[in-house]
């Protein structure tokens, strides 16, 4: 679903960087959002 959603924002508006922020309070579990985004 995340790949899907990204890859398709991606091939509409073309942007030069993405800017991935995550309101996730515990550090391990932001850093694992981080993870899932950076592998799409």
């Amino acid at each position: 679903m995340v790949t899907g959603s990204i890859t398709a924002f991606i091939a509409r508006h073309r942007p030069n960087e993405l800017m991935p922020t995550a309101n996730v309070f515990e550090h391990t579990a932001r850093r694992h959002s981080f993870e899932i985004a950076a592998a799409v």
